[in-house]
């Protein structure tokens, strides 16, 4: 009985398993064991690191969002003077709609860059044809490098950047889906 056992035992465990498959699996296992725990550690530190960023009370991202906020009320007052415009010739009451900004922010360390990497993300909601008129789109995208503290890449309201040069806004936004993707 104790022989019938131990055969299907030894059986069962080397069902499937191959010569080739036991030479490389640890190998494969110690490359995997290895990359982990340094990824996993700046992945953390990349989190702190945009923590700290989020928390100042001045720089990149904090005088961009002035910027923003300055956009905002720009052109928000121009969809209400827009508004009274339209109420006025039609005689109708024609109700403003303000604009809001939605905001968002994402931390992403990157093996293939070796960075940590802050996407700060700004929707204008609510942006009439005529107010918005000198945008070409309603989102902005900044690449921040939180580790060395520059702007990898912007994908702003009516023009694009990388590393701190204008240029073609695909090639910006490719930049921005690499960098937060790998």
């Amino acid at each position: 009985m104790k022989t019938g056992c131990g055969i299907l035992a030894a059986a069962v465990l080397s069902f499937g398993q191959t010569p080739a498959k036991k030479e490389t699996a640890p190998a494969a296992e110690k490359t995997v064991a290895a990359v982990k725990p340094d990824t996993w550690q700046r992945s953390r530190e990349c989190a702190a690191q945009a923590d700290k960023i989020r928390g100042r009370k001045d720089g990149l991202l904090v005088d961009y969002e002035k910027s923003v906020d300055d956009l905002v009320a720009t052109l928000s007052a121009i969809q209400t003077i827009d508004a009274a415009l339209v109420a006025a010739k039609s005689g109708k009451a024609a109700p403003a709609v303000p604009i809001t900004l939605e905001k968002g922010l994402v931390n992403h360390y990157s093996p293939k860059h070796g960075t940590c990497f802050l996407q700060a993300t700004y929707v204008l909601m609510n942006v009439g044809a005529r107010a918005g008129a000198p945008l070409d789109r309603t989102t902005s995208v900044l690449l921040i490098d939180a580790f060395e503290g520059g702007l990898a890449a912007h994908l702003d309201f009516s023009i694009c950047f990388i590393g701190g040069e204008p240029s073609d806004c695909a090639d910006a936004k490719s930049t921005i889906g690499d960098a937060m993707s790998n």
